[in-house]
């Protein structure tokens, strides 16, 4: 399935088969989100550090521009990890980047809108009537408040603060219920 925008740009399911053939531009679009390093071998993973990116290529979706890759999300069904940022099992939005050459143009926003309508739809999720939620982690650093206000828009809100050497985020949830698309 794929759904086309005005420009030519084209937005459909990021498969296994197509992340392996275009490996080394979408790790480049992942690159570019800041204190994010992502290699090929990213990409193509189906774990990492003992958690399972399950039906990672039923979530995911990717932009083209007249067949070129300009941007991609990638998500997963990510169970509790017992810990107190992830209690609850969710789908997670893992990446989200789109060129610079291309932004401003409303392809992250259709990106995610395509992303959350066909989460709903898959059958593991739906199974979930009433307990679903969907959670994002993104830098909770001034620079980055347009992506934090851009997923606001739908409906996430600012939960907890994971911390790490370089950087401070946002893990940011919304229940089904919450959602605005």
């Amino acid at each position: 399935m794929s759904n086309t925008l005005p420009g030519n740009y084209t937005i459909s399911l990021l498969d296994e088969e197509s992340a392996k053939r275009n490996a080394d531009e979408i790790a480049k679009l992942a690159d570019s989100i800041p204190l994010v390093t992502y290699s090929t071998v990213d990409v193509l993973a189906s774990n990492q550090g003992g958690r399972r990116f399950i039906d990672k290529w039923l979530f995911s979706h990717w932009i083209k521009h007249n067949d070129t890759p300009v941007g991609m999300i990638i998500g997963y069904y990510r169970k509790a990890d017992g810990g107190p940022n992830y209690p609850s099992d969710s789908v997670y939005i893992s990446e989200l980047a789109i060129a610079k050459t291309h932004q401003q143009r409303g392809l992250a926003k259709a990106l995610i809108t395509t992303f959350l309508v066909n989460a709903r739809k898959h059958q593991r999720i739906r199974s979930l009537k009433g307990q679903l939620r969907f959670t994002v982690q993104t830098n909770s650093a001034v620079w980055n408040q347009h992506v934090q206000k851009l997923y606001e828009s739908f409906g996430f809100q600012k939960r907890r603060i994971k911390k790490y050497d370089n950087r401070t985020d946002w893990i940011m949830e919304a229940s089904d219920d919450q959602l605005i698309i």
